[in-house]
């Protein structure tokens, strides 16, 4: 991989080289917005995919990386209700210490949950933290019966544990139409030739790369995705490809859950392509 991403900035050394060659410059004459795309090129981020192990929920460490279930509710947290009085329901919950451990990224400690509510077609949703330290109060259980939220929302929840796992790199997405010279002139054959290199790299190594669900990386830029409505576009901090995590995905509705890192710390939000 390490020789990939070194490919992939020698390529984009050369592609300079050529511009001004074809400009008849001492320098390239590539528009500011392309050199950006070929500086984030170079960008490339570390991700980690998912295992999912399918549990009855009894077996389900409340604790750990979820998906549906049964996650950590206390009195302090208690399972989120909508106006109605009915329950959200559990999307994920993941451990922001092994993902701060692994990334080598500070997203502070403890669990983060996102929950749903599906009785509204536009999804409205929990985000919460739930710091470490507040893990130590009495695990409660709901005060309504479990079963019948499946029952009544007719919801293919997930109910399962799932392990972080190394995913390699990913690079940004990339194609011809995002190379302009300033002047409007036409890419020579030699810079033709290198940017099929770059895109032949890219078509292995971007969001189209991993068959499921990532943590980290970039986030999906498809047709439909939520990343595309954004400018600049967020940090994805995790990606839901699969109806394995998220029984509403499937083409062009994906969904992602974000990250801002300021100096205020890191805050998450979450958002669907529905």
């Amino acid at each position: 991989m390490l020789n990939k991403i070194s490919e992939v900035s020698t390529l984009i050394d050369e592609l300079l080289k050529r511009s001004a060659e074809g400009a008849c410059a001492e320098s390239h004459d590539y528009t500011d917005e392309t050199i950006l795309n070929l500086e984030l090129l170079k960008q490339w981020k570390p991700f980690w995919s998912i295992e999912i192990q399918h549990e009855d929920i009894e077996l389900l460490n409340r604790k750990g990386n979820l998906l549906g279930g049964l996650p950590f509710i206390s009195e302090e947290y208690p399972w989120p209700l909508n106006d109605q009085g009915e329950p959200y329901l559990p999307l994920i919950q993941i451990s922001l210490d092994e993902v701060s451990h692994l990334s080598g990224q500070d997203f502070g400690l403890g669990l983060l949950q996102v929950w749903l509510d599906i009785n509204d077609s536009d999804l409205p949703n929990v985000v919460r933290v739930i710091e470490r330290s507040d893990l130590n109060a009495p695990m409660m259980l709901p005060s309504f019966d479990y079963s019948e939220i499946n029952d009544a929302n007719h919801w293919d929840q997930a109910c399962a544990h799932f392990s972080i796992i190394p995913g390699g790199f990913m690079c940004t997405d990339f194609g011809a139409h995002l190379i302009e010279s300033r002047n409007g002139r036409e890419l020579t054959d030699d810079e033709s030739i290198i940017i099929d290199q770059l895109m032949e790299i890219v078509e292995k190594s971007n969001y189209g790369c991993p068959a499921g669900d990532w943590v980290l990386g970039y986030p999906d830029k498809g047709s439909g995705t939520p990343a595309g409505r954004y400018d600049p576009e967020p940090a994805n901090f995790f990606q839901f490809k699969s109806a394995n995590s998220f029984s509403r995905v499937n083409v062009s509705r994906y969904a992602n859950i974000f990250f801002d890192d300021s100096s205020q710390g890191v805050s998450f939000f979450f958002d669907w392509g529905g």
